[in-house]
């Protein structure tokens, strides 16, 4: 054990092994150093690329999100004249007639806008309070998810919420399963008793946001969804998803990009690392191969060019050894080459 440092001395004292030392030193280093911070520069541009497509997505739906629900919103106003003719009508025949003409209007809008349906909601003296197909009592309110303090106060701002398992007449729909709707509801109060004197609302199905999420982030790993103001998840492009709003900002190894909507609600999309990783390993291979087979050549070059210099150090090393002054010159034709002009020798 005693002679291993001995002997390491002895190996690197010769000139070869210096020059070699110093090659692959001042080659090496700075081929991993340039590797390193190509594969870091390389990593994060692709990284930002791979973000950015996937957030340019997601301002898309955003977009097609808000046309939707402003298309709602001016739907709603629409309405408003209809009701506001269906509340202010005395005679029987006039009643029936305005009736039908706000029912024919009701199911011209939700069969124009694709609406799932649209539910109006009279006092219980109304004429048409009765009817159950697009008309029903304002008692029928306490059925909806419609938020406590939005019926307490509604003003005439819009009130959106989302109504789970909604059931629609079989001569509205001919679907008799429950659908998950998104909802929006327009109330109106007498400003003097604060009685309610009518109200509406208009459904789309959740599947209708669900479709698009799916179809622009068709990866699994990646999950995009609608969220209301409470944080419940209404609409997505995994069926999973449970989690609520406050939980999905603070995940490890997540980026989420989150929008707000016009009616008040969120859309998220959750890209993870791997997501990221996975779209850029044909990269990273190619960073790698590219530095596996530099270096190996890089080895070889250098053994090859530390080889030569040494090999002359070694002959004319030797060429002195075996010079004596007491002798004649000696000819030592190994250490140029006859087929060489002496204008192109080196030093040795």
């Amino acid at each position: 054990m005693k002679n291993i440092p001995h002997h390491f001395k002895i190996y690197f004292s010769h000139f070869r092994t210096k020059l070699l030392c110093a090659f692959l030193l001042c080659t090496l280093i700075p081929l991993c150093i340039i590797g390193a911070i190509s594969y870091k520069v390389s990593h994060t541009i692709a990284r930002d690329k791979i973000l950015a497509s996937t957030v340019s997505s997601d301002e898309q739906l955003n977009i097609q999100f808000q046309e939707r629900f402003l298309q709602m919103e001016n739907t709603a106003d629409s309405l408003q004249y209809d009701m506001y003719n269906l509340m202010n009508t005395n005679v029987s025949k006039t009643d029936l007639q305005v009736l039908t003409e706000t029912r024919n209007h009701l199911s011209l809008f939700k069969n124009t806008f694709n609406l799932h349906y649209i539910q109006v909601f009279l006092p219980k003296e109304h004429i048409g309070s009765e009817e159950n197909l697009y008309f029903f009592p304002i008692e029928d309110l306490e059925n909806f998810r419609i938020p406590k303090k939005s019926l307490e106060n509604p003003g005439t701002s819009s009130i959106w919420f989302y109504q789970p398992d909604l059931s629609v007449p079989f001569l509205i729909s001919e679907s008799k399963e429950p659908t998950n709707t998104i909802a929006l509801c327009r109330i109106l109060k007498n400003p003097q008793t604060q009685v309610i004197e009518y109200a509406y609302i208009l459904f789309l199905n959740t599947a209708e946001f669900s479709q698009p999420l799916l179809e622009s982030f068709p990866d699994k790993s990646i999950s995009s969804y609608l969220v209301t103001d409470t944080g419940e998840i209404i609409a997505g492009n995994n069926q999973n998803l449970s989690i609520a709003l406050s939980s999905t900002v603070t995940k490890g190894a997540v980026t989420c990009h989150i929008s707000k909507l016009e009616n008040g609600w969120y859309h998220i999309t959750e890209i993870p690392d791997s997501y990221i990783n996975q779209n850029i390993q044909i990269l990273i291979k190619s960073i790698l191969i590219t530095l596996l087979i530099s270096l190996p050549v890089t080895v070889l070059i250098i053994v090859l060019i530390s080889r030569n210099l040494a090999e002359k150090i070694r002959v004319l090393s030797q060429a002195m050894e075996d010079f004596q002054l007491d002798t004649p010159t000696i000819a030592l034709p190994w250490l140029t080459s006859p087929d060489r002009h002496p204008e192109t020798f080196d030093e040795i």
